[in-house]
């Protein structure tokens, strides 16, 4: 499959329409309907051993002790040039934040199925990709040189959430 490939008004990459990626993150409540996520590349923040504030005490009383300040993202960039963030699904652990994006994954739009998603499993879309030889989202390329711990914020709606 060629680079760069044009669908509905975007130059993609590749045919993949979207590629995730994990990541640490955070995530915070802005404004009634709307979350801040900060992504973290390299350093994420930890739980504060010497809380300065009230609100930090009581926080760090509720959590576990190797709980850290942070959860795990599967974050969705859009394949295009700079990889604009389209969604991201944050997690507890890292274990389901890999377990999501397995079963997402497999599914995401392609240029050549016309927008549709494939019906491959994930070990099968991932063979599908490494024989395309396409590149997944790399931070580093993002990025100039000389910069100290690389992270992306972004505001978005709040999607709805289902309780079970």
């Amino acid at each position: 499959m060629k680079n760069n490939l044009e669908y509905e008004g975007h130059l993609y990459n590749d045919d993949r329409i979207f590629v995730l990626y994990i990541a640490r993150c955070t995530e915070k409540k802005v404004k009634p309907g709307y979350l801040e996520y900060v992504i973290y590349h390299t350093n994420p923040p930890t739980k504060n051993k010497n809380p300065k504030t009230i609100l930090s005490t009581l926080i760090n009383k509720f959590k576990a002790d190797d709980q850290d300040d942070y959860m795990w993202g599967v974050v969705t960039y859009r394949n295009t040039d700079r990889y604009p963030i389209v969604e991201v699904e944050a997690f507890y652990d890292k274990e389901a934040a890999q377990k999501y994006l397995r079963e997402v994954e497999p599914s995401t739009p392609l240029v050549s199925l016309n927008g549709r998603g494939s019906e491959m499993t994930y070990d099968d879309f991932v063979d599908w990709k490494n024989q395309q030889a396409f590149k997944e989202y790399d931070y580093k390329k993002m990025y100039l040189a000389g910069g100290e711990n690389p992270s992306e914020i972004v505001i978005i709606k709040e999607p709805p959430r289902f309780t079970y």
